[in-house]
């Protein structure tokens, strides 16, 4: 239960009921097989029987196919009659040898050839979509509003649409867990950056088997290397082997669902959720009974979760970064194979930001409270910071703090 009263996780739409990713993949391996048994039974007995028999074992697949799916027996009977016939698995780009000159959807529906004094509303209404469709900046909206627009599917994915489908694949699933970017505020309803501020920063694609010690690894936030500057040693190098956020700060969780997955028993990290979980204990009305866990040994079809409600990692002290779990399916024939791979990178979000001084470079340092600068925090790149608040010899000519900066939507390596 833990946050769904908080939610209202059975009142929304967009939020699916609990599921057990072990259950799930056990219930989809169970109807593979079985639908595997009547295709194969459907191929074997076709080829051997006569024309009543045949009759008889098409009633009778249509039978089970329809207890199978909870359709009409007479819906699946049309189903395997017509729809699996060998003639329109075949294809045949929609002609047929009654009409040889039969032409594609798109010539055969074209609005070329209907005249301009019609005025049937539905000739209308469809000019004037065919109009919207083929704006090209109407089509790019629509484009970046979509749940897969810019998909990686040849780089990252390498989703192999020659594979056969009868390919041998893993017996596991593949789910997709979105990133906002961070933010320091509360969002509101009314915010009007709220449609950007909750647009997915990194989508992963990951395995059933993937354990959840891979995917934590797999996250580097700009968060873990930062490092704290002294006050007029802006120019130095930063000491990243000795003073990075990710070496001083180290203990992190992940909590999902009820549970509260935290790292592995190690001197060096302590477990940061404690606090939290002794502050939901005062209030188990809203926060319901909570778990804690060694991350070690588990994997992705070894959780239970919601698709579609937001869960947290927290690391670093206190940054945290949003994930929502959705598109779980099975793993097929042209997803990528092998488990090493993932979890893969489907899409992450560019769009660095550019230093404010030449207009030309990628910002390095973050300055605050400074009087020379148009704004707070000014970004500015390693030669305009540098050149714009330091004398010859290098010693600064106001007052500022500096820190340096690294890009908010990098999230992986």
């Amino acid at each position: 239960m833990s946050m769904d009263i908080r939610f209202h996780s059975e009142d929304e739409w967009f939020i699916s009921p609990v599921i057990d990713l072990s259950v799930f993949l056990d219930k989809c391996l169970s109807m593979e097989a079985e639908f595997s048994e009547v295709a194969m039974s459907s191929s074997s007995q076709f080829d051997t029987l006569g024309e009543n028999e045949e009759e008889l074992a098409t009633n009778e697949i249509a039978q089970r196919l329809a207890e199978l799916t909870n359709c009409t027996t007479d819906l699946a009977k049309a189903i395997i009659t017509n729809d699996l016939s060998l003639d329109n698995l075949r294809g045949n780009d929609g002609r047929t040898e009654y009409d040889d000159d039969a032409t594609t959807f798109e010539e055969g529906n074209s609005l070329e050839k209907v005249p301009e004094e019609c005025q049937l509303v539905t000739i209308q209404t469809a000019k004037k979509r065919q109009q919207q469709t083929t704006n090209y900046n109407r089509k790019s909206f629509f484009l970046q509003d979509g749940k897969y627009y810019r998909y990686d599917y040849g780089i990252s994915l390498k989703r192999n649409f020659l594979n056969s489908i009868l390919a041998d694949t893993e017996k596991d699933f593949i789910i997709t867990c979105s990133m906002p970017l961070p933010n320091n505020k509360v969002i509101g309803s009314e915010d009007p950056t709220r449609p950007r501020a909750l647009r997915p920063a990194v989508k992963m694609v990951i395995r059933g088997s993937t354990t959840l010690l891979d995917f934590r690894r797999r996250l580097i936030c700009p968060c873990d290397m930062h490092v704290d500057l002294e006050k007029g040693k802006w120019l130095e190098p930063p000491d990243i082997n000795n003073k990075a956020h990710l070496l001083l700060y180290p203990s992190s969780f992940i909590f999902i669902h009820d549970t509260f997955y935290i790292d592995p028993d190690d001197k060096e990290t302590i477990d940061i959720s404690e606090p939290i979980r002794a502050f939901m204990a005062k209030d188990k009305a809203s926060f319901g009974e909570t778990k804690v866990q060694t991350i070690d040994g588990i994997c992705f079809k070894d959780l239970k979760l919601r698709l579609g409600q937001p869960y947290v990692m927290v690391h670093s002290g206190e940054c945290e970064h949003l994930m929502i779990f959705h598109d779980l399916r099975m793993l097929s024939a042209f997803d990528e194979q092998d488990i090493t791979r993932y979890p893969l990178v489907a899409f992450e979000k560019g769009g660095d930001l550019i230093c404010i001084g030449c207009k030309k470079y990628p910002a390095a340092m973050a300055v605050e409270s400074c009087d020379l600068l148009p704004q707070s925090p000014g970004f500015l790149c390693k030669t305009c910071f540098k050149e714009f608040l330091f004398d010859s010899n290098g010693d600064p000519i106001t007052e500022f703090v500096a820190n340096h900066y690294y890009p908010s939507n990098k999230l992986i390596i």
